[in-house]
């Protein structure tokens, strides 16, 4: 093309643009602009409290209003004077991690302060000590014996350590995340860790800390967040094969918070020969039609071959997605199903 013509055109589309309306801004949500507004006012009074070692008397203020964004994210701050840090964990809460982010988002200018919506990884690990009903665990005496899963892209980890005896199961566990958090990050815990085990003997081969997190950026440098697996069984005489995508992250895909499965119809498809490739071309044909439809709306999940039909599976923001699949359905004779899925447990099934 022309540059002067590509120059026109271009002008000439900045000037539509300028004519066109502008979108509507999106609404503040209430309880998130509850909290700045509260904190307006209090982040005065929490830089003077911690200066004096006495944040315990806003504890209930700020339970409070950290409730207002979720009453499932648990408040942590700390830093020092010029550098504070103001941290909603999720806890492992998807829901609540998605409004952890709307809340930092949304974060107005506070000179001196940082907020995050998960808890970060500590900078310097040899002097950190957690301590949890009664058992103090020290970061350079702890171990891990790690489990590589390549077909998750994770790392099944187990926490050793002699202190944890002390402690029934629950609690063991709960020390484990939270030796976790503090190595990896809350975030790179849900992204590259899987089962999670602590036990209070050490087996050989057990690493320390400093080896995990270089474990853990070692996948995450490999990993793109597609490994798709396949797998076949037969039910009644019929074969049914299954592709699924087990390197999805649900960090990557917040608002992706509803399962849905559609099912395409593929008469003749079980029969085979030239019958059943016809309609195996077909249904691949639209099953990318659907993907391209839904767009960056949803998340595609994988397939399920089954019979004379194929189930094509993803993630969505459901009110986005909804009219427009509601349209490729009826036109391709297809059928939708929904379920609400914020942890993403349909996913772990596989």
């Amino acid at each position: 093309m022309h540059r002067r013509l590509a120059w026109g055109i271009a002008a000439a589309a900045v000037q539509l643009l300028a004519l066109a309306p502008a979108a509507p801004a999106a609404e503040p949500d209430p309880g998130i602009a509850a909290f700045w507004k509260w904190w307006a006012g209090a982040q005065p009074r929490v830089e003077q409290a911690l200066q004096a070692n006495g944040l315990r008397a806003l504890a209930d203020e700020l339970d409070s209003a950290v409730a207002r964004v979720d009453r499932d994210l648990h408040w942590e701050i700390g830093g020092k004077p010029g550098d504070y840090t103001l941290t909603l964990s999720p806890e492992g809460n998807f829901r609540a991690r998605r409004r952890a982010q709307l809340w930092v988002d949304s974060a107005p200018e506070a000179p001196g302060w940082r907020f995050f919506p998960a808890r970060q990884r500590a900078k310097e690990l040899n002097g950190l000590e957690i301590a949890l009903g009664g058992a103090s665990l020290k970061m350079r005496d702890v171990r891990f014996a790690i489990r590589r899963d390549d077909a998750r892209a994770r790392l099944d980890v187990t926490l050793c350590h002699s202190a944890l005896a002390r402690l029934q199961r629950p609690q063991r566990i709960s020390a484990a995340f939270l030796v976790l958090d503090s190595i990896l990050g809350e975030d790179d815990v849900a992204r590259w860790i899987g089962r999670v085990r602590a036990e209070p003997t050490t087996p050989p081969g057990a690493v320390d800390a400093a080896n995990l997190r270089a474990q853990v950026d070692s996948l995450a440098g490999t990993s793109h967040g597609e490994l798709f697996s396949v797998f076949q069984s037969t039910k009644k005489g019929r074969l049914s094969i299954l592709s699924v995508n087990l390197a999805l992250r649900r960090l990557d895909h917040l608002d992706h918070d509803a399962f849905l499965k559609v099912l395409v119809p593929a008469p003749g498809l079980s029969k085979g020969g030239g019958e059943g490739l016809q309609q195996f071309r077909r249904t691949k044909r639209l099953e990318e039609e659907l993907r391209g439809a839904l767009g960056g709306d949803a998340t595609y999940v994988g397939h399920l071959v089954e019979g004379d039909s194929v189930q094509v599976m993803f993630y969505a923001d459901a009110e986005k997605v909804r009219g427009k699949l509601a349209e490729w359905a009826k036109a391709n004779g297809a059928r939708t199903e929904w379920k609400p899925d914020p942890q993403w447990a349909e996913l772990a099934k596989f």
